[in-house]
C-alpha cells in the first residue's frame, strides 16, 4: 500500500487523479473537502474525518473506514 497525506490526495484530486486504489492514509482529515467521483478502493482510511465532505459518487468499496466521521457529509 502507498501511503499518502490528506494534503498530497487533496493535490492529485485537484490535478484530476480520480482513482486512489489500496492507499494507505488513515487519520487525514477531508473535513469541507470536495472529492465527488473519487475512488478509494480497498484504501486504509481509518479515523480519517469527512466532516461536511462533498463525497458523491464516491467508491470506497472494500476500504477500512473504522472509526471515521461522516457526520454532515453529501454522500
Amino acid at each position: 500500500m502507498k501511503k499518502l497525506t490528506e494534503k498530497e490526495i487533496i493535490k492529485m484530486y485537484k490535478e484530476g487523479v480520480r482513482d486512489f486504489p489500496n492507499i494507505k492514509a488513515p487519520l487525514c482529515d477531508f473535513s469541507g473537502v470536495d472529492l465527488t467521483g473519487a475512488s478509494f478502493k480497498n484504501a486504509d482510511l481509518k479515523y480519517s474525518s469527512f466532516f461536511k465532505a462533498n463525497l458523491s459518487n464516491v467508491d470506497f468499496s472494500g476500504a477500512d473506514l473504522k472509526w471515521s466521521d461522516f457526520s454532515f457529509a453529501n454522500m
